[in-house]
């Protein structure tokens, strides 16, 4: 008895080290696989960097900034959104979008509102993009499921 599962421990061993082949895949520049190899003894993954070699495109932005807020997502009849006006950053319009990128619904004149609400009884279901326009040229997106 124990030397099965002697024999078991180590063959459990074995399977469980036999599993750690990698596949790569190399993207072009639009994003279509134009390769793929099985790594046998590669890395996992990236490798961590040293405090002192970081560079500024090395560090991501955070929207800490930005104070927008909306509900519900997802979405049945209507989407809520509201923000908070931060400096001189004011909001000059907010844009409804299909996931083919046509246009469906644009709100502006917000110069005392804070609040929008953005009726979505009249679309089916799926993924929408509500882009929110800065008067500086900033735009953040917002990705908003419709049930």
């Amino acid at each position: 008895m124990k030397k099965l599962l002697l024999f078991l421990l180590i063959l459990n061993g074995v399977l469980l080290n036999a599993q750690n082949d990698r596949i790569l895949f190399t993207y072009d520049a639009a994003g279509n696989q134009i390769k793929r190899a099985i790594c046998i003894n590669c890395s996992t993954g990236k490798q961590a960097i040293d405090k002192s070699d970081l560079t500024a495109a090395d560090l991501i932005k955070s929207d800490i900034s930005d104070k927008i807020f909306y509900y519900p997502n997802p979405v049945q009849e209507e989407l809520y959104v509201k923000w908070i006006l931060i400096e001189d950053k004011k909001v000059e319009n907010i844009s409804v979008y299909n996931m083919n990128g046509a246009l469906l619904q644009k709100f502006t004149d917000f110069k005392t509102d804070n609040l929008q609400r953005i009726p979505f009884s009249d679309y089916p279901g799926g993924m929408y993009i509500v882009a929110i326009l800065y008067n500086n040229g900033e735009r953040k997106d917002l990705k908003i499921l419709k049930r």
